[in-house]
């Protein structure tokens, strides 16, 4: 069976000692070179039609191209969430890691937050490697309950759990999104971040 280009790219990622994912440049390139295959090429064209909409909002089911992803199988449209998951991150893959680096949150990032919610929508057959991309986007920006698909997330991590063991390297994962969404829940004053603090508590003490 082919490796998609999902799978190529998270079997290049490493575990950074504050539990982030990092890359290396030529891992890097796969998600900003020409399409390389099918899910890539609908999501680029999506996404570069909601550079044009000049509100701030992006519904995805509103593009003739989104039948093409509905058509697609439900592992292919798992294997979409995590692609877009990890080019939403793609602005700090060869940065220090730090959650509260500034980016102006345009037109592109919009869209694939919102493809990921609509995606997100049915229950796909997500592995671990599709939780970590998840995971991996939303601690990549500063303001987590604004900007990144953290609902969706956590949904998915629990859902994924319902029916998979807790493996070291999804608990390390789970640890900083919890300990990420900690320190921003003081910053923000955020309710949602406190929520999703005592959810993701909930998890790793019901999998401890």
């Amino acid at each position: 069976m082919t490796e998609s280009l999902f799978e190529t790219v998270m079997a290049e990622a490493d575990v950074t000692d504050d539990k982030r994912l990092v890359f290396d440049e030529p891992t890097v390139e796969l998600l900003t070179t020409p399409p390389l295959n099918l899910a890539h090429e609908i999501f680029s064209s999506v996404a570069d039609a909601a550079v044009s909409q000049t509100s701030g909002t992006f519904a995805a089911k509103d593009y003739e191209q989104w039948a093409e992803v509905k058509a697609m199988s439900p592992e292919e449209r798992a294997d979409m969430v995590g692609l877009i998951a990890l080019r939403f991150a793609r602005k700090y893959f060869n940065t220090e890691p730090h959650p509260y680096v500034e980016f102006s949150f345009g037109y592109i990032e919009r869209a694939e937050v919102a493809m990921i919610s609509e995606l997100c929508r049915s229950k796909l057959p997500f592995t671990e490697l599709h939780i970590l991309a998840l995971i991996h986007s939303c601690r990549s920006v500063h303001d987590m309950e604004s900007l990144a698909p953290i609902k969706q997330t956590v949904t998915a991590i629990e859902r994924f759990l319902e029916t998979n063991p807790v493996s070291p390297l999804m608990k390390e994962s789970l640890e900083g999104f919890r300990d990420q969404s900690a320190e921003q829940k003081d910053m923000l004053a955020s309710k949602l971040l406190q929520q999703m603090e005592d959810q993701l508590s909930s998890i790793l003490n019901d999998h401890a």
